[in-house]
């Protein structure tokens, strides 16, 4: 595979509803390690949330490509002095190849180079059953 990594745009925040849903429920999800579906039922997000973390301040979203395929996401928030790191999605028939360790030590570095941040945080995205 031939990874990019890019910060996400509005026009991006279908793409990562829909890969962050593949990666944690319904069927598709049960190909990974990441899955809730056993667990909670519904979506883990809709598009209108991404949309809202995209556009508030201290936020952003990555995106790891394949070519132009969406592979991985995740959502960095800056708090204070550190950065809160969640709602890591990979495509779950690519989950364990070292896409999700990318976009963190990416994730790491977009931190320190946009907020001067040192320290990040794995966090817990709020769910919606």
């Amino acid at each position: 595979m031939a990874l990019s990594i890019a910060k996400a745009e509005k026009q991006d925040a279908e793409q990562i509803a829909a890969l962050a849903n593949a990666a944690y429920r319904g069927e598709s999800s049960k190909q990974g390690w990441t899955t809730e579906a056993d667990l909670l039922a519904g979506r883990r997000t809709e598009t209108e949330e991404i949309l809202r973390l995209i556009a508030t301040d201290d936020s952003m979203f990555l995106l790891c490509k394949d070519g132009a395929e969406l592979v991985g996401s995740v959502h960095l928030q800056k708090q204070a002095d550190l950065v809160c790191l969640g709602m890591l999605a990979v495509r779950p028939s690519l989950q364990g190849r070292g896409v999700g360790k990318q976009l963190l030590l990416a994730a790491e570095l977009a931190a320190q180079e946009t907020w001067d941040v040192g320290k990040s945080v794995m966090t817990r995205h709020r769910m919606q059953a």
